[in-house]
């Protein structure tokens, strides 16, 4: 009875191999497609023996410890998908969470009247403007000295102006 079991277990596990749950969240992809391939073909081939394993157990204890093997691995199997698809939904609600942490600060950036990048004469410059003491120069250094700006461009130029500053046209 108990191996019954394992054929509607097996069955699940196939399903959920199979499922469209891995194809619409990228989790087959490269190795682990292959992989999910790999157990797919197995279990299928395991489950075209399934019934005469399970008819010859009574008669043959080879056969029953095989099927008490196979249920425990299947049994873990499961486990190791359902702790898959897990993973996955918290990576997607983080993931989602930042998303809208990003948006929020991102919609911050009117307070403190940023400028647009200009490009002028082959020089591209960003304003930085806004009342004193809200971290402008913090922000400024921040970006200067990122790594990406600093590989991006072949010269930089740091330049603070405490007045009114209007570009020679």
């Amino acid at each position: 009875m108990a191996e019954a079991v394992v054929s509607a277990l097996m069955e699940v596990l196939f399903q959920k191999i199979a499922s469209q749950i891995f194809e619409k969240n990228g989790l087959l992809g490269g190795s682990t497609k292959k992989e999910m391939l790999n157990l797919q073909g197995t279990l299928s081939t395991i489950q075209a023996v399934l019934q005469d394993a399970e008819d010859r157990q009574m008669k043959e204890k080879a056969v029953k410890n095989w099927l008490v093997k196979l249920k425990d691995i299947v049994y873990e199997a499961d486990d190791l998908l359902d702790d898959y698809l897990t993973e996955l939904l918290c990576h997607k609600l983080k993931l989602k969470e930042i998303g809208e942490k990003l948006e929020l600060v991102a919609n911050e950036r009117a307070k403190f009247h940023f400028k647009d990048v200009v490009h002028q004469k082959g020089f591209s410059f960003v304003s930085i403007v806004g009342i004193g003491g809200i971290e402008k120069t913090t922000v400024a250094k921040l970006v200067y000295n990122d790594a990406v700006v600093e590989n991006s461009f072949d010269t930089r130029i740091w330049v603070c102006v405490s007045e009114i500053f209007a570009c020679p046209r």
